[in-house]
Parts: C-alpha cells; structure tokens; sequence
C-alpha cells in the first residue's frame, strides 16, 4: 500500500480542502503538523519554501505546490472528470479561485506583519472586490451552467472539495467581512461538506481555524 504523508501548518490553511478530499476518498494518509512558530526552522526543508508539501512513500516522490497536490491525488484515487475537457475546466476554475488566493494572502502577510494599516486595508479590499465582483459570479455561472451542483461533471472532483474549502474559510470570517455569498456557491459548499466521511475531519476543522481575532485592526 502507498503511504502518504500530508505536511502542513495544524490549521486548516491550503491543506484543509485536501485532507476532506482524501477523507472522502477513503484514503489514508499520515497529517503531519506543524506549529506556525516553527516555521524559520521547518521552510528550508522544503522543496519551494512552503507547504503544504506531499511525501509519497517517505521521499519516493517529494510533490509540492497546493494544485499539483490536489490534481494527483484525485488522478489516483478517482476524483477528477472522465473526459479532458472536463479536467481542463477543472484546471480553469481552479487557477481563477488561485487568483483570488494570491490576493488574499497579501492581505494576510500585510496583518502578520504588522504593515501600516492603511495598506492592510487596501489588501483586504482588494481581495473582496475580486472575490464579489470576478470570482464569485464566475463560480455562480459555471454551477448554473453544469446544473448538477457539482463545479463540472455530475460527480464530485478534486475542484469541488478545492472551491468548498476556500469558501468555507470565508464563510469563517463573514463576520468581519460583512458580504454576501451568492446562494448555488453556498448549496454547493453545503453539498460537499455532507460527503459521506467526512463528518470526524469537519469536527477538528473547527478547532483549526486562527483566533477571530487575528485580523482585527
């Protein structure tokens, strides 16, 4: 059998969506943590200098990069499209949520580190302004459009458990963001998350979410 070590940060972060994936996939795997205080010590041990990071069969195969992840572990165990054109909406989707994400995180290393706030504000803009006015209608469309309530295709794919994820950790911080989320992405999200499966990881996923806290300024 193949051994697969997961290594990320003990949040839900980049690795949360991948842990549901192979949860419900009935796959096992080895989550290995890390507390985020030890990261000077843990980022030169890998490949890119970030994780989340895959070990398959120890160090057979060293595979990071968040998509990279996700895409070969569905192509394994099942969990992407029959057909190319499927995969390649897929890879679509999944590279537009990415660029919402590369905004986010701007935000994100602009609180950590304590930038002026005026510019965290204009992060934290920013990231919205694309998450309401690009992606969330885009997501909407392509939900109305493959009418299954899946993102492609009348199964779940790796996309879906990715798009639900980052959803989820939006939905977390709602509060403060005070925004709307259009209601097929909140079904769809709902869909996922009640995956045969899932139901032990959901639990912990509570207790993996940074202090509410954090990101008031």
């Amino acid at each position: 059998m193949v051994k697969y070590t997961l290594f990320y940060m003990k949040i839900n972060g980049r690795a949360g969506g991948i842990r549901l994936m192979l949860d419900y996939l009935k796959v096992p795997f080895e989550d290995k943590t890390f507390e985020r205080s030890e990261w000077p010590t843990v980022k030169p041990t890998t490949p890119f200098g970030q994780v989340p990071v895959l070990y398959v069969d120890d160090d057979k195969l060293v595979l990071p990069e968040t998509l990279a992840i996700y895409r070969y572990l569905a192509a394994k165990h099942g969990a992407i499209p029959d057909s190319l054109e499927d995969q390649a909406l897929c890879d679509a989707y999944a590279d537009h949520v990415q660029d919402y994400m590369s905004k986010l995180v701007l935000f994100v290393y602009a609180v950590i580190h304590q930038k002026p706030k005026e510019r965290i504000l204009e992060y934290r803009e920013e990231s919205l302004k694309f998450l309401q006015e690009r992606l969330f209608p885009d997501l909407q469309k392509q939900l109305e459009k493959n009418g299954t309530g899946w993102m492609v295709g009348d199964k779940p794919t790796w996309l879906d458990f990715f798009v639900a994820d980052v959803v989820d950790n939006h939905l977390y911080w709602k509060e403060e963001n005070g925004d709307e989320v259009p209601e097929k992405i909140l079904n769809h999200h709902e869909k996922v998350f009640s995956l045969p499966g899932l139901e032990k990881r959901l639990e912990e996923r509570k207790t993996l979410f940074p202090p509410k806290d954090m990101f008031k300024f």
